[in-house]
């Protein structure tokens, strides 16, 4: 594992949007590209038909960003990856397994190598799936691809 790797975690949820997080529901930091937020952004264009929400308060590089990038209410903070083993370990958390974090991860160090992705629950379903045009499965590893990308802003 490099100090350069990004790691990004799949889930489902029961919302009908995506989710996209650092790891916590953090402000994004103005003096690094986060990761999180380029995926979100780019997610958000590919598939302007769906809902992104994004933990990480955070101002677009410009007034272009996509209408469909919403940010996530506090209240549904439980959705943002805090409690994401992998994510506590990344972000800092002095014991990542066992360690009390908050649903916000207000405590943690966003790291920029973890993003945490919740998926509408009807996409990892095959027969609803199915229903969906464009498929979701391409956006989504193009807007994952995107953090890999050199020069890359949201």
């Amino acid at each position: 594992m490099l100090a350069t790797d990004v790691f990004v975690s799949l889930h489902a949820t029961k919302l009908e949007d995506f989710v996209v997080s650092d790891g916590t529901s953090r402000e994004a930091s103005r003096l690094v590209v986060n990761k999180a937020v380029v995926v979100a952004s780019q997610l958000a264009l590919l598939v302007p038909q769906v809902k992104v929400g994004l933990c990480n308060p955070f101002e677009p590089a410009s007034s272009t960003a996509p209408v469909n990038l919403v940010r996530v209410a506090e209240d549904a903070s439980h959705v943002c990856g805090a409690t994401n083993v992998q994510g506590r370990h990344l972000n800092g958390a002095k014991d990542p397994c066992k360690a009390k974090v908050s649903r916000s991860g207000a405590e943690l160090e966003p790291s920029n190598r973890f993003v945490h992705i919740e998926q509408p629950v009807v996409l990892v379903k095959p027969e609803s799936a199915k229903a969906l045009k464009p498929p979701m499965s391409r956006p989504l590893s193009m807007a994952i691809l995107a953090v890999t990308v050199s020069g890359n802003t949201p």
